[in-house]
């Protein structure tokens, strides 16, 4: 009687992903925060990430923060991942809903080459199949990347490996992720009007709403309205809607160089970080907006 032949055991985009997170032998990947909002010395503070929301770009910049956490130390080639394309097709996931490896490589080029646009790596082929990626500097400025906290007191964050390994990359939508980062930036309970969203981050209110409302849905944030009394309000009063994030994307300076903001908020009127209580009415970003 012949038996029917196994199946071979093929490794999956998650599988892939987890690989290299492991190989990597860290829990968090740091992000400088230029990558989220330039410093407050800029005139205009959208940064790197509002590219990536305005033209849509979902794959790339889970793509991009991937190529961020398996980047893990430096060699001769700079911070340079070296992988046969076909891995990197699997780690970002194009090989899924595609129709031929050819398409799947196609996508995988496409992105490399989106983010080199960005001016946020370099691409090196390497013979017919391999892509060696190097990282340049998070806030599109060109220059070779150093890692922040190594040396240095660069303000950032630590995005942990759990947002992959819970597969939350799956799970977010681009608001979602956008405004992850964003609170991940900030101290806890953090509120911002409506109409300030735009000049801040590069995207609209509307945008960050079915952001928070994500992270809302995911319990990966909590809620809270505050009642911030304004004497030019009609009603003497306005509302605020403020956020924090729920473990393990808690709002904790990074070591070896914090955010740079404070962790409370003053009442009136008074601006902390980005965080703003409002002295007028406002139609601040909240769950509850149609």
């Amino acid at each position: 009687m012949k038996h029917a032949a196994a199946e071979p055991a093929i490794a999956t985009p998650y599988d892939t992903r987890v690989h290299f997170l492991t190989r990597a032998k860290r829990m968090a990947t740091p992000l400088r925060r230029d990558f989220v909002q330039k410093p407050r010395s800029e005139e205009v503070r959208p940064s790197v990430l509002s590219t990536f929301v305005k033209n849509r770009d979902h794959r790339g910049l889970l793509a991009y923060l991937f190529i961020l956490a398996v980047t893990s130390k430096e060699n001769a080639d700079g911070w340079t991942t070296r992988l046969d394309s076909r891995v990197w097709a699997r780690c970002f996931g194009t090989t899924e809903n595609t129709s031929s490896d050819a398409a799947s490589l196609g996508a995988v080029s496409k992105i490399l080459h989106r983010l080199e646009g960005r001016r946020l790596i370099q691409v090196q082929r390497v013979g017919r199949s391999e892509a060696a990626v190097t990282l340049l500097r998070e806030d599109g400025s060109g220059q070779p990347y150093t890692r922040p906290g190594l040396g240095n007191k660069d303000a950032h964050i630590q995005l942990p490996h759990e947002f992959w390994t819970n597969e939350l990359d799956a799970r977010l939508k681009l608001p979602g992720l956008a405004m992850l980062l964003v609170l991940m930036c900030e101290p806890a309970w953090f509120g911002l009007a409506s109409e300030r969203y735009p000049a801040w981050y590069g995207w609209s209110a509307d945008t960050a709403e079915r952001g928070y409302k994500e992270l809302l849905t995911h319990q990966l944030a909590e809620f809270r309205e505050r009642i911030v009394k304004a004497p030019a309000a009609p009603l003497g009063y306005t509302k605020t809607h403020q956020y924090k994030l729920a473990h393990p994307f808690r709002h904790a300076p990074s070591k070896g160089g914090s955010t740079g903001r404070p962790n409370a908020v003053p009442a009136g009127g008074k601006e902390v970080g980005n965080n703003i209580e409002q002295s007028e009415p406002s139609t601040a970003a909240s769950p509850q907006a149609g």
